[in-house]
């Protein structure tokens, strides 16, 4: 093989393995978690950024301390479900069931830099009195 051949081989070799280890880190959910919580419904502190739970049905799921940011949780029932103090920056909501989840401490999926109070339960809430009235 002529040296200039070898050394074009080299060069796509390195490009393809440069290529490879790069999708692996990219907004990859850990799949043994997302097992984990479809069929336990427990996962704290689960990695499940980027995850596709469009659709799914996650009512009652523990996601306390998990991080979901950048997932995809539209139109899925969230309903009951506990994401404390969870990482939902950046991660799509739009038309998920929300009544009685609780969300308290956890970063909000409509603003990173805003943080949900305590107890949040419903939705995302900057300020919550004593009693439970958030607004």
């Amino acid at each position: 093989m002529k040296k200039w051949s070898m050394n074009i081989f080299g060069i796509v070799a390195v490009g393809a393995l440069v290529c490879l280890l790069g999708m692996g880190t990219a907004g990859a959910w850990n799949e043994n978690h997302l097992n984990q919580l479809l069929t336990l419904r427990h996962c704290p502190g689960c990695d499940l950024s980027g995850a596709d739970l469009n659709g799914k049905n996650l009512s009652g799921h523990n996601l306390s301390r998990a991080n979901l940011s950048n997932a995809d949780l539209s139109g899925a029932d969230l309903s009951d479900a506990f994401f404390i103090e969870a990482n939902l920056s950046g991660a799509d909501l739009n038309g998920a069931t929300l009544g009685g989840a609780n969300f308290s401490g956890a970063t909000s999926w409509f603003d990173d830099d805003f943080t949900c109070a305590s107890p949040s339960i419903g939705g995302c809430y900057p300020e919550c009195r004593p009693g439970g009235a958030c607004y």
